[in-house]
């Protein structure tokens, strides 16, 4: 099967990509006008969502109809272990800086394992 390219899509997953950058190491707090501030915070934020949504885009240009077939159901299936597996590893490597900033934020043991967890299942790694 031949994949179509979507250039406009390949271009933002750039872009988004940087913004995913700027999210998790740059906070623009030089300029005096709110409205910039708004404005980066606004496109720098869009990010995450971008990519969630043109991912469900891609995968959904895979499946045939109707959607109950078994290959959609093989498609999908490797796609959600493809994800988790990628999502682990990116955490695994992850811990240790996890590890240095509760040290660092002089957090008990257990206060650490707890927001580790929840960053892991339910909000995604934000502790920087």
């Amino acid at each position: 099967m031949n994949a179509k390219r979507y250039n406009s899509i390949d271009l933002w997953k750039l872009i988004m990509a940087f913004c995913v950058v700027a999210l998790h190491t740059i906070k623009l707090e030089q300029s005096k006008l709110i409205i910039i501030n708004e404005l980066y915070d606004s496109f720098v934020n869009m990010a995450v969502p971008f990519f969630f949504i043109a991912s469900g885009f891609l995968l959904a240009k895979k499946l045939q109809l109707p959607l109950h077939k078994e290959e959609n159901i093989d498609i999908i299936k490797n796609y959600l272990i493809r994800i988790v597996k990628l999502y682990l590893i990116w955490n695994i490597i992850y811990l240790p800086l996890a590890i240095i900033g509760f040290i660092l934020d002089k957090s008990t043991p257990l206060m650490s394992i707890y927001l580790y967890l929840r960053g892991l299942f339910l909000v995604g790694q934000q502790y920087t």
